[in-house]
């Protein structure tokens, strides 16, 4: 499942993957700009809208067992800085602007996490200085590892 965090509706790639419209949020805005990067893999329009805001998403409902989650980012606001600008905590002190710049895509892959007895998976965006803000959030199952 790939969520296009801001966008309205869903879209189907020519490579048979999903980009869900923005569901499974509560709280936070939303944030569209019109360029499209040139630098960032094969689907840059990912990188065109953004949930903006203190919110969180999240997803019910997935059978237990263990989970990848990617989180894809662009400081696509304050795109001449200053780093520390936009300083938030889905992991410690998060600031993509001091990691990569301005409209450059991050990507955080491979974050695994175990879903067991019907819960769910909860991601919170919470600002420690400006607004936390997400391009795209996508879950798969992972391989099962010995002893798993």
């Amino acid at each position: 499942m790939f969520v296009n965090a801001g966008a309205e509706t869903m879209i189907e790639s020519d490579s048979d993957m999903k980009f869900e419209a923005d569901n499974f949020f509560e709280g936070g805005d939303t944030f569209q700009i019109n360029e499209c990067m040139t630098d960032g893999g094969d689907f840059l329009f990912i990188y065109q809208t953004a949930r903006l805001g203190n919110f969180h998403y999240r997803f019910n409902n997935l059978p237990d067992g263990y989970y990848y989650i990617d989180l894809h980012f662009v400081e696509m606001i304050n795109t001449f800085g200053p780093k520390g600008m936009r300083v938030f905590n889905v992991l410690s002190d998060f600031d993509i602007f001091s990691v990569v710049g301005a409209n450059k895509p991050l990507q955080l892959v491979d974050l695994r996490v175990s879903v067991k007895n019907n819960e769910s998976i909860v991601i919170r965006f919470e600002g420690i200085i400006g607004s936390p803000l997400i391009s795209g959030i996508c879950i798969r199952r992972a391989p099962k590892l010995n002893g798993n």
